[in-house]
């Protein structure tokens, strides 16, 4: 058995008799953890795209590289 299908199981085990009020913020803690992580890869891809503001070029100039190397290669 995989190591989400027994989280899984040890989770459901857990809110068997949690009362609601402690449900409510499991809930809440979860869609935390979730907005963290979306959060943390959104700041990932802002840094990234900032570091490369520089270098990247655009479709016309990719293009015209790309035609340069096919001469090259004939």
């Amino acid at each position: 058995m995989g190591a989400r299908k027994l989280y899984e199981e040890q989770i459901l085990k857990l809110l068997e008799n949690m009362p609601e009020e402690e449900l409510a913020k499991v809930v809440s803690m979860i869609e935390k953890l979730q907005q963290e992580k979306k959060q943390a890869y959104l700041k990932a891809i802002r840094e990234s795209a900032g570091k490369f503001a520089d270098s990247l070029s655009s479709t016309e100039e990719f293009m015209r590289r790309k035609q340069e190397e096919k001469l090259l290669d004939r």
